[in-house]
């Protein structure tokens, strides 16, 4: 039996978590602002690339453990 899906998808779940982790005050922050009635906050062009590097470096960081 083929595990290359299942590798794929627990890779894809880890980094999503990592970066959750990574990203959480963050989200927090803009959870609160929507509970609180207010509209959430655009991305800078900075934090859209941290985001970015961020997942690249988790993906790869991933991918090398696997």
């Amino acid at each position: 039996m083929d595990r290359t899906p299942l590798v794929l998808y627990t890779a894809t779940m880890i980094v999503l978590v990592i970066l959750r982790i990574v990203f959480a005050r963050y989200i927090t922050h803009q959870l609160d602002l929507k509970r609180a009635g207010k509209p959430m906050e655009e991305l800078s062009r900075g934090q859209t690339f941290v985001f970015l590097i961020a997942s690249l470096a988790a993906l790869i960081g991933v991918a090398f453990l696997i």
